[in-house]
């Protein structure tokens, strides 16, 4: 019995020390990289996702996902980039006139779900239709107090909950209710986001959303400098981290390729970056 005792307290030292040390690189940048040199690591990385993108564009079309062709139009604005301008206006010039399609063109003409139709969907997916359009989407009252509730998502789906108040700010406006919400969502992602080491689909996810929602203060170096660094040779992101996630018990024994959902939301965070966010280059890197 007391052999057996140390062993669990060697194993469950060894475990404390593991994670101290994995939070430890999650959060400290230990790159000595000027603002020149990460500029152009910025700018390979941002090229080669982007070509990605290009390989795989007819796929993303066949398949087309909203919420990632939201991100891709606001890549192709924010960088005036001509495939990614092409590829958002052949989404939009698709027959499909759903409320979706007014994540990447606001003004377009949709039509607003059954209720049917809506009752099939996730909460949070119903919660990003209703912040398109409330009047004619038809969100039981308590379903739109979960939606408004600070603390109603967890780790996982937290970030879903933050994407869709973000679009309800985008299409209803602001006001301070709203912002102080959305900020203490955001505090939350980023919480969660000191914890979890693997970057995996869902760490490409916390910071790209914390940048789309207006605070790019809360994105630490260390995380973009880890984006960079799990990036596949061919542009793209997988969903797992060494064969580990999102889930937390989630683990996938064959070798993972890079997939469209966490290679846009990675490619997303770095445009943003680069372009929405200059300032946080310049007060996180030398000259």
């Amino acid at each position: 019995m007391k052999y057996l005792l140390r062993g669990a307290a060697l194993l469950l030292t060894v475990c404390l020390v593991g994670l101290t040390v994995a939070t430890v690189y999650n959060n400290v940048s230990f790159s000595r990289a000027t603002q020149n040199r990460f500029r152009v690591r910025l700018g390979n990385a941002i090229y080669l996702g982007t070509e990605w993108v290009r390989e795989h564009g007819r796929d993303l079309l066949a398949t087309p996902n909203s919420a990632l062709f939201h991100m891709l139009s606001d890549m192709a604005r924010l960088s005036d980039n001509d495939l990614l301008t092409r590829l958002s206006a052949a989404y939009l010039q698709q027959d499909d006139d759903s409320l979706w399609r007014r994540l990447s063109d606001p003004d377009r003409a949709a039509d607003a779900p059954s209720p049917e139709g809506l009752r099939r969907l996730q909460d949070y997916q119903q919660w990003i239709l209703y912040a398109i359009d409330p009047a004619r989407v038809a969100l039981p009252p308590q379903e739109v107090d979960r939606m408004f509730d600070p603390e109603m998502h967890v780790s996982g789906s937290l970030t879903h909950q933050l994407f869709a108040v973000k679009v309800y700010r985008d299409f209803q406006g602001s006001t301070d209710q709203l912002d102080a919400l959305i900020d203490h969502l955001c505090e939350r992602v980023a919480r969660e986001a000191l914890v979890d080491f693997r970057v995996s689909d869902i760490y490409l996810q916390r910071v790209a959303f914390l940048l789309a929602a207006g605070r790019p203060d809360l994105v630490r170096r260390s995380w973009v400098e880890r984006i960079l660094a799990n990036q596949r040779d061919d542009g793209g992101w997988t969903y797992p981290w060494h064969h580990w996630g999102p889930g937390l018990l989630r683990f996938h024994l064959h070798t993972a390729t890079p997939t469209a959902h966490p290679t846009i939301q990675g490619l997303w965070a770095l445009y943003q970056i680069r372009y929405r966010y200059p300032d946080w280059i310049t007060t996180r890197y030398p000259e």
